[in-house]
């Protein structure tokens, strides 16, 4: 009423990597935040452990480790948690058409700036390791990556894929 913006929760992170007994704690704890007004609540999962915690969730975001798959899927949109992505592949497909195509309502993917290492020497010696870095420390701000490119194409094919099927519904 008041025109706020939306606020998503993010209660965790990967809690099978901790097995059930975090997968258990995370259920806990999107029983009590579901008490909270105005918020919807989000959690990025990992693996089966965290299947419990679906129905206790306003958005879940699983990775391919959950699995990703059909049943999985259907089991999200059944206990009434809206079905997003998480950390699915950093390429431009898995960023753009793969969402569109299994219809998830979100997507979220890590772009850091991950490497020990000065970006501007290749000598030294710690390497360049840039998984998924979108941008780099630059001497003026910000340098866009290459990687910076391929996703802006990816938003760019999942905006065309969604434009498509309006047309072709409308029509």
């Amino acid at each position: 009423e008041r025109n706020w913006p939306e606020i998503l929760w993010y209660i965790s992170d990967e809690l099978s990597n901790g097995g059930e007994k975090s997968a258990k704690e995370g259920v806990e704890l999107a029983k009590l935040l579901r008490k909270v007004p105005g918020i919807r609540t989000i959690a990025s999962m990992n693996g089966p452990w965290e299947h419990i915690m679906v129905p206790h969730l306003t958005i879940s975001m699983p990775n391919i480790a959950f699995p990703v798959n059909e049943e999985t899927i259907k089991m999200i949109r059944k206990a009434g948690s809206e079905f997003w992505l998480y950390n699915c592949g950093d390429e431009r497909l898995t960023l753009g058409l793969y969402p569109w195509r299994v219809g998830a309502k979100g997507r979220f993917q890590w772009h850091y700036r991950g490497m020990n290492a000065d970006p501007w020497d290749d000598l030294d010696g710690t390497g360049s390791d840039i998984i998924y870095t979108v941008a780099l420390t630059g001497p003026e701000g910000p340098v866009p990556t290459l990687k910076s490119q391929m996703v802006m194409n990816a938003v760019y094919d999942h905006r065309y894929a969604a434009t498509l099927e309006k047309a072709v519904e409308r029509a």
